[in-house]
């Protein structure tokens, strides 16, 4: 029997939300009737109708309290497997694999509230400690799990996320559609990522304003604000020091594809991802990416991405230029678009979380 941690389905999507949303389903329509079971809390809301039939709505209790009390007695007396997909998972659970993305909370307190940095410094290391095996999405995640958690090394496997089908070059109708919602110009730069200093909107900002006035494209910034029980505060108003800069605040997936293919270019200087989907989700659609040489997105980019330190607004600023110069033809961005769906599959990534927690049933 397999348990999923559904938690994650209380919670709006991003990065870590999606990768559980994208393998979730697809082991549902895999592993057949009975043999796996979404676990979430009574009251979190409408479930998703592709996992209403596995999924157990039970207990009083909401949050980390019903993870760590409700969730890890209920799978202790089903038996089985218990996976956990997005980071965290009850200490108590006597079987359990556990993907945890990165530990940022742990390493960087300065990027997350006081009290989320205190609690994931707690759970984490104990987690890492009971979890029967531990899984990560990148060899930069592994090396950090291994040296701060102290785990050997066989105890994490990397299995890299995927990009869904609909991450492609928009046809024409649909960027119209989406240009016309949003009220977007013509070859704007757009960035992408949760208003939250990690993603170090403020620098690709200042690197925008170092750019020649004449022709410079305008600056869209698509995410909302990031959760300040997670994060903190944050001043997203500071990122609008000029008339051309654009924020959308969250956009929906299903306008996500048509977003990136508009784009003129897609910069990325976050300044360390676990993972990071945004730039590859750009790619499949076609745009020319700057994106940070740091952390998983050395290892993931392909080669295909103008890279830049994100520390230095200069070195952001130049990766911009140079990438407006390129340009891209109709032919080169269908050739990236298929390198990057055949490298990442969320098909594969399924397969490969399905086998190791077939390992522990």
């Amino acid at each position: 029997m397999q348990l999923v941690n559904g938690r994650f389905l209380t919670q709006r999507i991003t990065g870590a939300q999606r990768y559980g949303h994208e393998v979730v389903r697809r082991l549902v329509s895999t592993c057949g009737a009975g043999r796996l079971q979404v676990l979430t809390p009574r009251h979190q809301g409408a479930i998703p109708e592709e996992l209403a039939a596995s999924t157990s709505q039970f207990g009083r209790l909401r949050g980390h309290l019903w993870e760590q009390l409700e969730l890890g007695q209920r799978a202790n007396i089903e038996g089985g497997v218990l996976w956990s997909p997005v980071n965290v998972g009850p200490i108590n659970a006597r079987c359990q694999v556990v993907t945890i993305h990165d530990l940022f909370s742990i390493e960087f307190p300065r990027w997350v509230s006081r009290r989320f940095h205190l609690w994931y410094s707690f759970v984490l290391p104990r987690l890492a400690a009971s979890a029967r095996h531990i899984i990560t999405v990148s060899e930069y995640s592994r090396s950090r799990i291994v040296e701060i958690l102290k785990v050997p090394e066989s105890k994490v496997s990397v299995v890299y996320p995927g990009l869904d089908a609909h991450f492609a070059i928009a046809e024409h109708a649909r960027l119209t559609d989406v240009r016309d919602k949003y009220n977007l110009p013509e070859g704007f730069i757009l960035t992408l990522g949760s208003l939250e200093p990690r993603k170090n909107l403020h620098r690709v900002v200042d690197a925008w304003l170092l750019l020649d006035n004449d022709g410079r494209p305008p600056l869209v910034i698509a995410g909302g604000l990031g959760a300040q029980k997670v994060f903190g505060t944050y001043d997203g108003d500071e990122l609008r020091r000029h008339k051309e800069v654009r924020l959308l605040g969250y956009v929906p997936d299903e306008d996500l594809a048509a977003l990136y293919s508009a784009a003129g270019l897609f910069v990325y200087a976050s300044l360390l991802e676990g993972f990071g989907l945004p730039p590859l989700e750009a790619m499949a659609c076609g745009a020319n990416v700057v994106l940070s040489d740091t952390s998983a997105m050395r290892e993931t980019n392909g080669g295909m991405a103008f890279m830049v330190d994100p520390d230095d607004v200069e070195s952001i600023a130049n990766g911009i230029t140079r990438a407006l110069r390129k340009g891209a033809t109709r032919a080169s961005k269908g050739r990236q678009s298929m390198v990057v769906k055949r490298n990442f599959d969320w098909a594969s990534t399924a397969r490969q979380v399905g086998a190791i927690l077939k390992r522990y049933e």
